[in-house]
């Protein structure tokens, strides 16, 4: 039986954008050559790769974090009653602020970003990894930004100009800081090329402090809502904050590839 081509969409900045045919076996290098290769603006380190199959996978995983989510709350409050120095009043708002959460999280839209882990420095057709295709990938290569973002409970979200000897406590502080509302122990970093840095993975991976990490053109920096979980909802800021950076690469993504 003959092999079906494959067709992927190559955009951003390459010299001759496009969707091109390709045969099985065939790599993300290889379409990048035939595009044309890279233009001088091109910032290997944020590109985005996206495909079908991820996307599936990615709504699978997306439904049953939501539906964990679901389960934790119904197993708290059905037929509960307040905690000491809680009122009924305090239980139904704080009940309706993690209603809230799931309501915008159930709104994401996967995008079947596939992480390809190119380093900051990537800058030709080489270091594109021979990553083989499938039927419907896309590729976009965007130009190098000059902003780093801060977003969520900070008292100034902005895009803040990239300077190299920068840290993120730096950037932070531009921002006005955490506000009262913000879980300052769970900020995280969403890096341009898709990966997810916290304080939690920093600290028991590198032992380095978070405040002093260095930023990349293209980071945001999230600081997420605090979430008062009690026992029973231990893992809700969790999940949250997972699915959070999930939603801001998606939010992102969703303004470049349609």
């Amino acid at each position: 039986m003959a092999k079906h081509s494959l067709f992927v969409r190559v955009g951003g900045e390459v010299n001759a954008p496009g969707v091109y045919q390709m045969n099985p076996g065939d790599t993300l290098r290889d379409v990048v050559q035939k595009a044309g290769g890279l233009t001088p603006h091109s910032y290997l380190y944020a590109s985005i790769f996206t495909r079908v199959s991820t996307r599936i996978a990615q709504e699978k995983e997306l439904k049953q974090s939501l539906e964990q989510m679901q389960r934790e709350l119904f197993s708290k409050y059905a037929n509960s009653t307040p905690t000491t120095g809680q009122t009924a009043t305090d239980q139904q708002a704080q009940l309706g602020m993690q209603q809230t959460a799931i309501a915008k999280i159930s709104a994401i839209q996967p995008t079947g970003r596939v992480v390809l882990e190119m380093k900051p420095e990537a800058a030709g057709v080489e270091d594109i990894p021979k990553f083989p295709l499938e039927d419907g990938d896309a590729f976009y290569i965007p130009p190098q930004p000059d902003t780093v973002q801060v977003s969520g409970f900070v008292y100034n979200v902005n895009a803040f100009r990239f300077e190299p000897r920068k840290r993120l406590i730096a950037y932070l502080n531009a921002a006005g800081g955490p506000t009262r509302e913000a879980d300052g122990k769970r900020i995280f970093v969403i890096r341009a090329d898709g990966t997810v840095l916290s304080r939690q993975s920093r600290n028991s991976h590198t032992h380095g402090n978070f405040e002093k990490l260095a930023m990349f053109p293209g980071d945001t920096i999230v600081v997420p809502e605090k979430f008062k979980s009690s026992n029973g909802l231990q893992n809700f800021a969790n999940y949250a904050q997972i699915i959070s950076g999930f939603a801001m690469t998606g939010a992102v993504l969703g303004t470049i590839l349609p």
